[in-house]
């Protein structure tokens, strides 16, 4: 369990650095200079980075947490990548985010992390790494879970 606080740590981390770089917060605004709320900006961030960043494994017996400006260099990366790069987006144009770190199995570790948008006192799921995604909906079963915010 204290790895797995450690791991949260360092993604929030990850998220507030993210959130302050220029590059990344020129991109946010790009990506929802015309949306009418804060709802429709995370959907427009959600369609971005499910359209334009590919789902890649990290290298073999490797966690590799890449910052948000890497994640857009390489346009690829895993699901604390996506984590990483979808909270840093929402947070430089002032949408606060979490991070849930879940057990999608009966037993074992956790084994996957997901974004969530905190919008008007309620959050939305934005797992652009789950097998079939859907903006505001889990797509799969969780056994365990940690949220974490900045």
């Amino acid at each position: 369990m204290q790895d797995a606080r450690h791991f949260l740590k360092v993604i929030l981390g990850l998220i507030k650095q993210g959130s302050q770089d220029v590059k990344v917060r020129e991109l946010a605004i790009a990506i929802t200079r015309t949306a009418p709320d804060d709802r429709e900006k995370a959907r427009r961030i959600f369609e971005y980075v499910k359209k334009q960043i590919a789902y890649t494994r990290d290298p073999v017996k490797l966690e590799d947490m890449q910052t948000a400006r890497r994640t857009l260099t390489l346009r690829a990366g895993d699901c604390d990548d996506f984590t990483v790069l979808i909270g840093s987006l929402l947070e430089s144009i002032g949408i606060p985010s979490a991070a849930h770190l879940v057990r999608t199995k009966p037993a074992g570790e956790f084994n996957h992390i997901y974004p969530a948008a905190k919008i008007r006192g309620a959050e939305i799921s934005l797992d652009v790494a789950a097998p079939r995604p859907v903006f505001d909906k889990l797509t799969f079963r969780t056994f365990k879970a940690m949220r974490a915010e900045r």
